[in-house]
């Protein structure tokens, strides 16, 4: 039998009743090295993207900040977005989704 592998090519997910640390933590992140855009999208009011690629994070702040010290609206949580090209920069940088988390 042919053993499969599989490439995620693009992928979305929300993460509900949370905030910015544990998404980060399980996204093996850091805030840091996200920069704020002009505006959100997706009925999010901010957005966020990774300066070493094309990983997005929108999210509502529900005290005005973009910061490290946001914090989340957790009715509609944060949602990540890493595109085609974001899905190959993020393996180079070599991280990884923790799912058992």
């Amino acid at each position: 039998m042919k053993k499969l592998s599989v490439i995620v090519d693009w992928l979305e997910f929300t993460v509900l009743e949370a905030q910015m640390p544990e998404v980060m933590k399980l996204m093996e992140l850091k805030w840091d090295n996200f920069s704020p855009l002009n505006k959100g999208r997706f009925g999010y009011h901010n957005q966020s993207k990774w300066q070493d690629g094309s990983i997005f994070i929108m999210y509502t702040s529900t005290n005005d900040k973009t910061d490290a010290d946001v914090k989340v609206n957790m009715k509609s949580g944060v949602h990540v977005m890493i595109t085609g090209q974001g899905c190959k920069q993020y393996s180079v940088a070599d991280c990884k989704i923790k799912l058992n988390t």
